[in-house]
């Protein structure tokens, strides 16, 4: 059975001004395309109250249903987790990539299986190694035709007359409720946070001297190296992910309010897309910031597009995608489409490429994940071994954050972007994290700043002035 179509309404305002409808509803989402290409984002969806939702803590998973009901089950969460994804399947609709499904995260802690260690003891505070929401209704949003419709999938009901009653129902109920949501809504007053850096500069020298350590003795030859921003202060979620949005559109942004932990992402890089055939991968390596005047602009971008490190930084993750694809991929399917392509966002320019390749027919979306996880630009090369030394030097574990966030559709699609440019505020705070990749020839002055380039459109939109000048400082032009 097909999932329900609602009706379609004209709509030419901003997902945001919705979500407050749906915000204080159990688990919200928003997946939301906010960049200008609808090769990577045609539409945005948004839902709250699942029916049920699964998380995992290594081989231990919770399963919760909507009304009452819990129970666990042992074992490899992925394995649970696609078991439980088979029991609602449906066709897809009109080439809408997500038409109900889970909604939610792998953390980086996940990377137990990749290494094929036994998971590592759960402390209080830890995020789960794995969150989704089973979402049977949302509303989606088309980017291209500036429209709004609801669907609804009658899930859990099992049973085509009781499913149909209830997605008819539901329908209904989001109808009204699109047509409450419009309604204006008076803005909050910001709420600013005091990022502080938990390493200094002196730290991150070190670090990125053992890394190169490492390179030099053979062992990698790339390593991406992060750190953490802190924050005890508090935010609003709305305000704070609506500021972020604007200060950094991209075409992977997400909000997610799993009970007491809150995800809002501006991620500019898809780990992979899978319409049950065509895998789609666009890593994301090579860094410069935006310059303040047009023609500053033009000599950074040109010195990124020019830069052999940059160039060989992307050229060695592009690689490592294209062998993690080749895992799972027909021989000869798999081939880079871009390399190196220049793009540009609203604080830094970018170097990505996009590798594709065409499952084999045993194939299934699981098994992409376990090839691609965790996405190589957020490990560096060899993957194991620049894992096990990521372990070794960084100060604290990165938990979410350089995971991946998205949807398993019902209808067996997946899309899911890496957890980078993402605040996340828990129990013990506010924090994000940034990085950036070492070379054997990397100078860690440099790469301290592209740190703080990659932090500065969250600065921005959410520390005070005084801390965004204690930060930032003008980019270094090259001379053209």
């Amino acid at each position: 059975m097909e999932p329900f179509l609602g009706k379609r309404f004209r709509f030419t305002g901003d997902p945001l001004s919705i979500l407050p409808e749906f915000a204080a509803r159990p688990f919200p989402f928003l997946l939301l395309s906010a960049g200008e290409d609808p090769e990577k984002g045609r539409f945005s969806f948004l839902g709250a109250d699942p029916f049920l939702w699964f998380e995992s803590r290594g081989e231990c998973c919770r399963v919760v249903r909507k009304g009452g009901g819990e129970e666990y089950r042992f074992g490899d969460p992925l394995q649970e987790l696609s078991r439980l994804l088979r029991r609602y399947q449906q066709p897809g609709s009109k080439g809408i990539g997500f038409t109900g499904g889970a909604v939610g995260y792998f953390s980086y802690s996940l990377k137990w299986q990749a290494l094929n260690d036994p998971p590592p003891p759960w402390r209080a505070g830890d995020p789960p190694d794995a969150w989704f929401g089973f979402y049977d209704r949302l509303l989606i949003f088309d980017h291209t035709d500036r429209s709004v419709f609801p669907l609804a999938t009658g899930f859990p009901c099992e049973t085509p007359g009781p499913r149909r009653r209830k997605a008819e129902s539901d329908l209904r109920r989001m109808e009204d409720r699109l047509s409450r949501a419009v309604r204006p809504r008076s803005s909050l007053p910001p709420s600013w946070v005091d990022f502080r850096p938990e390493i200094d500069r002196r730290r991150h020298r070190d670090m990125v001297l053992a890394a190169q350590e490492a390179i030099g003795r053979g062992e990698i030859y790339q390593l991406n190296l992060t750190y953490r921003m802190q924050s005890r202060g508090d935010l609003h979620p709305l305000d704070a992910f609506t500021r972020l949005v604007r200060a950094s559109p991209t075409p992977f942004c997400a909000f997610l309010q799993t009970g007491d932990r809150v995800i809002l992402s501006t991620s500019p890089e898809r780990l992979v897309r899978w319409d049950g055939r065509l895998a789609d991968c666009r890593p994301i390596k090579g860094t410069r910031p935006r310059g303040l005047t047009p023609g500053e602009d033009r000599v950074l971008r040109n010195d990124l597009s020019s830069s052999p490190k940059e160039l060989a930084e992307n050229v060695m993750i592009t690689d490592l995608v294209r062998s993690d694809l080749g895992r799972v991929c027909r021989p000869g399917t798999v081939r880079v489409a871009k390399l190196a392509d220049l793009e540009t966002y609203s604080r830094v320019f970018h170097l990505v490429s996009r590798v594709e390749g065409v499952t084999r027919q045993e194939t299934d979306r699981f098994d992409l994940i376990r090839a691609l996880f965790p996405g190589g630009s957020m490990t560096g090369a060899p993957k194991i071994r620049a894992m096990q030394i990521i372990d070794q030097l960084e100060p604290v574990p990165r938990g979410i954050y350089s995971g991946c966030l998205g949807y398993l559709s019902f209808s067996g699609e997946l899309d899911l972007s890496i957890v980078i440019r993402t605040v996340i505020r828990d129990r013990t705070g506010i924090h994000f994290h940034v990085g950036g990749a070492i070379l054997a020839d990397s100078e860690a002055e440099m790469e301290y700043e592209e740190t703080l380039a990659k932090a500065d459109a969250i600065l921005r939109a959410l520390a005070p002035p005084r801390l965004r000048r204690s930060h930032q400082s003008r980019p270094e032009v090259p001379q053209a």
